[in-house]
């Protein structure tokens, strides 16, 4: 992701120029050994390069010279182009050879360093992206973190950090150390003996929809990722207690996700993210995780909301993975890159030209319309093909036969570069995708698919004899052992395996699988490492409950051995299961729709009760935002009668909604007009308190301390999120603010008064 130029932290703290450098004789590049598509990329560039490894970390501390360390991956764009501009340059090469050991990581390969690092760059610069370069004391501690440098800037950067080094190494290492307390502190979230609770679900739900984007879907502005975790949450509430409103956010997240560029149209699949608000132009990267993960969503949601079209949209995620991204032995490919050609997204996009020599020369062509294809495109003179307009079943099928033409041409255009090496957690991610596909479409090739990769595990990645897995596996052999996110989702797809064919071999090796994960990263507190004793140790280790782009590690083995737990009764796994829960307990419940793995792993855990907490909709959860002095709160009461809470400080108050004085902005409550299909009905406000200011004659109608609200609501069918809107305006005795609005979004729970 492209990072700013600027150098940063170095740059203020150190100015100056060394000295031009002088011809080093550089040993060959070292990664030419490596097994890793993305180091391999970079073997033949004049960088001194070091895979991470006993070697380069003793040769730095035995010449007391800084690291930079470059963590990246090999479908990564912006990887490419700071490697074409800066890793190419013979002069930038010989100046980091000269002052620096230079180290190039696969964050595919070392998650652990990955998550480490990238932590340590969204501290120093506040935000965080591939590649990502940083600069280390000899002992790992970052004093300089950014992402993408264009070259002249890189050389400006380092050129000040090797200055800094020789001339001012206390203040490096006193920022060093800093950065390294900072990174200490925020990996060790606290143990704690708390309990999660069935009310969480509700409180994530609320949480999801006070940030939900009601015209084009997910819940953030650009750039807009596929919400895995949020749809999980969604997906959940859904199936417990259905309701108008978190159908309305999943259908319009997926609606607009499926229509949008970020969605491969002809080859089905999908890009890793989009770079604007509305799913339309993406970043091209295609990535195993993504695509598994949104599989399970749009099979989930097609069950849950009646919506076919959803199931197609999985078929297409299959088609795509069988087609370019299985291995000969069954195994998954890692991700397809964004570039082909030289170019970011020329294998996706096309001209009215391109098309027309396919489809014909009608300039009208149905295709084009539905497609959106103009003649100045919309990504560099190029369309991205997204949904412009409804279509019926009949055009559907003349559509149907345009992609398949026009997917046979895109074939024979040079392809993006695909990462062959296979991943034994993102493997364990599609073959349980694959198997949902199986149960929900009845296709007997989904199950063939994932038996043959679990098999290719099996046999490729794990040792029976020592039981361990490894994570990688390339070029007909394994390497690296696996992290606790691989032994998770091992684990979980053979069980998953299990439940359909009720292979006894099956569930005998994921109990194989949970005694090793047990053993090799289980913590004393009840918590998880996510790596071991094997992959070393540095500055800090990181371990959390909550989901990026990818299930959390220590969530994933929780849900593993829940599931254990209910396919193979009387064994201890569902006791360790729930002592994790405990230890996170705190965490999740100050942002629970983060971390939606550990807590639907507690509500499918068929020892907890969550008793009827989810049916009729939460009587304490809703909206809650704060202005000023004034804290409004929105929650339904039942019977599609929201109920508003206003909290006002002390020595505060707010005109009631009928104040005596013209001039007075008075307390309201309307409906906001993102709210479609809901009507707002009576608003029953209080009578306001007569009060005198001591620096004002007139008697006043004011609110003070805690004022309740009530207004009922009535919905159509297939309505969305109902939101008030809350106009007021905060005193004290000697002055007026400004007069404030409020929108606060009702997440839609229970049966609403039609």
């Amino acid at each position: 992701m492209r990072g700013k130029a600027a150098a940063g932290l170095a740059l203020l703290l150190f100015s100056g120029l060394a000295r031009a450098a002088s011809p080093v004789t550089r040993p060959p590049n070292r990664l030419v050994h490596e097994k890793s598509p993305y180091l391999l990329q970079h073997a033949t560039n004049p960088m001194d390069w070091y895979p991470w490894g006993p070697e380069a970390l003793e040769k730095a501390r035995r010449e007391n010279k800084p690291v930079f360390l470059s963590v990246g991956y090999s479908t990564c764009h912006w990887c490419h182009v700071m490697e074409a501009q800066v890793f190419t340059d013979e002069g930038t090469a010989a100046f980091m050879a000269e002052h620096f050991v230079s180290i190039k990581v696969d964050r595919e390969e070392r998650p652990d360093i990955d998550a480490t690092y990238m932590n340590a760059t969204h501290i120093m610069t506040g935000r965080g992206g591939w590649p990502n370069s940083l600069f280390l004391t000899p002992d790992l501690a970052p004093f300089w973190a950014g992402t993408y440098l264009p070259r002249d800037d890189f050389r400006t950067v380092s050129t000040a950090i090797a200055n800094a080094w020789e001339n001012d190494r206390e203040k490096v290492l006193e920022v060093a150390g800093r950065a390294a307390s900072r990174l200490r502190e925020i990996a060790s979230l606290p143990a704690g003996e708390g309990e999660l609770r069935p009310e969480l679900l509700d409180a994530a739900v609320g949480a999801l929809s006070r940030r939900f984007d009601a015209v084009e879907g997910g819940f953030s502005g650009a750039p807009k990722f596929p919400p895995h975790s949020a749809l999980r949450i969604l997906l959940e509430r859904q199936r417990r207690a259905p309701s108008p409103g978190v159908a309305a956010m999943i259908r319009t997240t997926l609606d607009r996700m499926a229509a949008g560029g970020i969605h491969d149209h002809l080859g089905g699949g999908f890009h890793r993210y989009a770079t604007d608000g509305r799913w339309r132009i993406p970043h091209f990267e295609k990535m195993l995780y993504d695509n598994a993960q949104l599989a399970v969503s749009y099979l989930e949601a097609s069950q849950l909301l009646n919506e076919p079209r959803y199931a197609n949209v999985a078929r297409g995620i299959f088609r795509w993975t069988a087609r370019e991204m299985t291995g000969p032995e069954g195994g998954f490919f890692t991700a397809q890159d964004a570039d082909s050609d030289g170019h970011e997204g020329l294998y996706y996009t096309w001209t009215p030209a391109e098309i027309r020599k396919v489809l014909g020369a009608d300039p009208s062509t149905p295709f084009e319309v539905f497609h959106g294809v103009t003649g100045t495109g919309n990504f560099e003179g190029r369309t991205v093909l997204h949904t412009s307009v409804p279509s019926d079943a009949a055009r559907e099928r003349e559509l149907e036969h345009a992609r398949e033409k026009l997917l046979s041409v895109r074939q024979g255009r040079v392809r993006p570069a695909t990462d062959d090496k296979r991943v034994t957690g993102l493997n364990g991610l599609m073959i349980s995708a694959y198997v949902r596909g199986y149960e929900v479409l009845k296709d007997a090739e989904y199950l063939s698919a994932a038996s043959r990769a679990a098999d290719f595990l099996t046999a490729k990645v794990w040792d029976p004899r020592a039981r361990v897995s490894r994570r990688m596996y390339r070029n007909g052999a394994s390497h690296i052992e696996a992290f606790l996110e691989d032994y998770a989702a091992f684990g979980q797809a053979l069980l998953d395996l299990h439940r359909v064919t009720g292979d006894p071999a099956r569930l005998r090796l994921a109990r194989d699988v949970a005694g090793t994960l047990l053993a090799r990263f289980g913590e004393p507190d009840g918590g998880f490492r996510e790596s071991s004793a094997a992959h070393g140790s540095f500055v800090a280790s990181f371990a959390d409950p909550f989901d990026n782009q990818e299930p959390a590690a220590v969530a994933a083995a929780t849900s593993f051995l829940v599931a254990l737990e209910a396919q193979s009764p009387g064994n201890k796994y569902g006791e360790r299961a729930r002592a994790v829960m405990k230890r996170y307990a705190g965490a999740v419940e100050r942002a629970p729709e983060t971390a939606s793995t550990l807590l639907l792993a507690y509500l499918r855990d068929r020892k907890v009760q969550t008793g009827g907490a989810l049916r009729g909709g939460p009587k304490d959860d809703g909206a809650k935002v704060t202005k000023g002095p004034v804290t409004v709160a929105v929650a339904w009461r039942g019977e599609g009668v929201a109920e508003l809470t206003l909290q006002v400080r002390e020595g505060w108050h707010i005109s009631s909604s009928a104040p005596h004085q013209t001039y007075l902005k008075p307390t309201t409550v309307t409906l906001d007009p993102v709210s479609k299909g809901w009507k707002l009905g009576t608003v029953s406000y209080p009578k306001g308190r007569e009060a005198r200011l001591s620096q004002a004659p007139q008697v006043l109608s004011v609110y003070e301390g805690k004022t309740v609200i009530t207004a009922r609501l009535t919905a159509r069918t297939g309505a969305g999120l109902a939101a008030l809107r809350v106009a007021f305006q905060a005193c004290d005795d000697r002055t007026c603010l400004r007069p404030e609005a409020v929108t606060l979004t009702l997440p839609s729970f229970g049966e609403i008064t039609r």
